[in-house]
């Protein structure tokens, strides 16, 4: 069992894919799933031990991550042509996989889809503070 499938990135996509995107998409989701497993410290045993199943945010996750690098498979951040006395300019993200890595963001959403919130305000007890609050 995996996070996603590739019927997922063709549904998301909203059509088939060749037999060699295919083949990308099997790599890059596993490579996916296995950066949100980093990111939650849990592998997918563990995560549909814990939560019964595979929390459908982390399919998302996976399947937007797949999806983004199919789409720029160079890594390609900026490209320009010029006409006069011609120029042409590529640059590429520094990151090999920057497509592919999560953003802090899908971190935390990651996170929160395998643990619940994760942020909160504690209250500590303390007699003085329940004195005071009787007292006002």
């Amino acid at each position: 069992m995996a996070f996603a499938t590739v019927e997922d990135v063709e549904a998301r996509r909203g059509g088939p894919l060749s037999e060699s995107e295919e083949v990308s998409a099997e790599f890059l989701l596993e490579a996916a799933q296995g950066l949100v497993e980093e990111a939650v410290e849990r592998d997918e045993a563990e995560i549909v031990a814990l939560k019964g199943s595979v929390p459908p945010v982390l399919r998302f996750l996976v399947v937007e991550r797949v999806l983004k690098a199919m789409a720029n498979p160079q890594g390609l951040a900026s490209q320009s042509e010029a006409l006069g006395a011609y120029s042409h300019t590529e640059r590429f993200n520094s990151s090999a996989n920057s497509e592919l890595m999560l953003s802090s963001a899908e971190e935390r959403l990651a996170r929160k889809a395998v643990y619940g919130k994760l942020a909160g305000t504690g209250e500590m007890e303390s007699p003085l503070v329940s004195e005071a609050r009787v007292g006002s």
